[in-house]
C-alpha cells in the first residue's frame, strides 16, 4: 500500500511540474493581423507609397500575465518604411529607444492560444524591391537575450520570438509575357 501511495505521489508531482512548465511557455511576436496568424504582409500601392497597413505585437502564453518587456525592430524604418501611428493596448510604464516595457495593469488571461495584443503599428512603405523583416527581440533593460513577461505573481519568464515579412513590391501571381496573354485569345 505504501509503495502504491509513493508511486501515486511521484506521478502527481511529475504531472504538476509538467503543467507548470507548459504554463510558462510564451511567444512575443509581430504579425499582420490581430489574431496572430499571418506572418507576412503585402501592402497595396497607389503610386510610389503604400496605403496604410498594420503590424501587431502580440503575446501568446498559457498563463496569466501582467507585464511584457520586448522591442520591435523594423528593417528599413525611416528609409523604406514609415511609421504613421501607434495604438497601445495597455499602460506603458516606460518607453525607451532600447525597448518597450508594457504594464498591462490587471492580470490578463492568455490560455488556449488567446492573443494578448500589445501594440498596433500603422506603417506605410515606399515601393521597392525585396522584403523587409519586422522582428521582436529582447528589451535590454530587463533581459539581455530574449523578451520576457511577468506573471501575476511577478515571476519573469523568457519568451520565444516570431518575425514578420513585409513585401515592398507586388508579388506576381504567374510569370508570363504579353505574347502569351494574346495567345490565350488567338490574337
Amino acid at each position: 500500500m505504501l509503495r502504491r501511495t509513493m508511486v501515486a505521489i511521484i506521478a502527481l508531482t511529475l504531472v504538476m511540474l509538467a503543467g507548470t512548465a507548459m504554463a510558462q511557455q510564451c511567444v512575443v511576436g509581430v504579425y499582420a493581423d490581430q489574431n496572430g496568424t499571418l506572418g507576412y504582409v503585402n501592402p497595396s500601392y497607389n503610386g510610389p507609397i503604400s496605403d496604410p497597413f498594420y503590424v501587431y505585437s502580440i503575446l501568446f502564453t498559457e498563463d496569466f500575465a501582467n507585464a511584457v518587456a520586448w522591442n520591435v525592430n523594423i528593417q528599413g524604418l525611416g528609409t523604406d518604411i514609415l511609421e504613421t501611428g501607434r495604438l497601445e493596448y495597455g499602460n506603458f510604464l516606460d518607453v525607451t529607444p532600447e525597448g518597450y516595457r508594457l504594464g498591462l495593469g490587471d492580470c490578463v488571461i492568455g490560455f488556449n492560444r488567446t492573443p494578448i495584443k500589445l501594440i498596433r503599428h500603422e506603417l506605410r512603405a515606399f515601393f521597392g524591391t525585396g522584403p523587409r523583416l519586422v522582428t521582436t527581440g529582447p528589451n535590454v533593460l530587463e533581459h539581455q537575450t530574449s523578451p520576457i513577461y511577468s506573471t501575476c505573481q511577478s515571476v519573469l519568464i523568457p519568451c520565444q520570438t516570431w518575425s514578420l515579412t513585409v513585401n515592398l513590391s507586388p508579388i506576381p501571381t504567374a510569370s508570363g509575357s504579353w505574347g502569351s496573354v494574346k495567345a490565350l485569345y488567338n490574337n
